[in-house]
């Protein structure tokens, strides 16, 4: 445990300018585009809150390729074999380093756009709802960061683990289009973003105070499906990652 602790803390040291980089760059684009926001129909402004929802996305499929990058490159073996830490514990640091870096990425643009929202006046937007809106996303961008690294690290090399990122995509996009042809649970959606942009319209209205009652029953149960989807297939990723991850040979790797 120990060791596991330092080797933790060496790796958050260790990827904290890549951290700010990313912070910097996020926060600066969420300023812009939360300032560019245009009022609507009723004089009040549109919420903003999918801003923070794009840098998600893009998280999603970046800190993976950055975190574990690492077991990717053969002159990284024999450090990897030289430390008092098994590989397993190496996957977990770097998986939960992830997930921090995704944390305050999303956090901090949401946080920025929250303000730039409140500094228009009370009584535009409906506050709670976002905040319920930033807890829902959350778990999902976590659920979908974990089978992106799970993806990923089935790769042999960098381009490997990006390639198969990429399919996988596709295959989702493959399976979504199959069911909304066979009309299987209607408008379920089961690629990364198509869901996340059905769970960022619902709140959007909800936030700024368009929901109908039969909108929101219908919204509500295409959330939960698309809850219960995303967080079983998160939670299943991350049992292959950690069972497999230790067991993957690194002479496997060609980089």
């Amino acid at each position: 445990m120990t060791n596991f602790k330092k080797y933790f803390a060496y790796h958050l040291r260790s990827g904290l300018k890549t951290l700010v980089y990313l912070l910097v760059a996020v926060l600066v684009l969420t300023f812009i585009m939360a300032s560019n926001g245009q009022p609507s129909y009723n004089g009040t402004f549109r919420s903003t809150i999918y801003i923070p929802i794009i840098f998600l996305c893009i998280m999603m499929y970046v800190l993976p390729v950055i975190e574990f990058s690492f077991f990717k490159k053969r002159t990284n073996l024999d450090c990897a074999y030289s430390l008092p830490i098994s590989r397993r514990a190496m996957g977990i640091v770097h998986y939960l380093t992830g997930m921090i870096s995704l944390f305050t990425v999303y956090t901090a643009s949401y946080l920025v756009n929250f303000i730039m929202a409140l500094s228009r006046g009370p009584g535009h937007f409906n506050f709670a709802a976002m905040a319920v809106h930033y807890l829902f996303s959350l778990i999902f961008g976590i659920a979908v960061y974990t089978l992106m690294a799970f993806v990923f690290n089935e790769g042999n090399t960098k381009g490997d683990g990006i390639w198969f990122m990429v399919l996988y995509t596709f295959v989702f996009l493959l399976i979504d289009s199959v069911l909304k042809f066979l009309n299987v649970l209607g408008d379920f959606g089961a690629v990364p973003w198509i869901s996340i942009s059905f769970i960022t319209e619902y709140f959007t209205k909800l936030v700024e105070g368009k929901i109908i009652a039969q909108y929101e029953a219908a919204s509500i149960e295409l959330c939960f499906k698309w809850a219960i989807f995303w967080i079983a297939l998160g939670i299943a990723s991350a049992v292959g990652l950690f069972l497999t991850f230790g067991k993957r040979r690194m002479e496997k790797t060609y980089i």
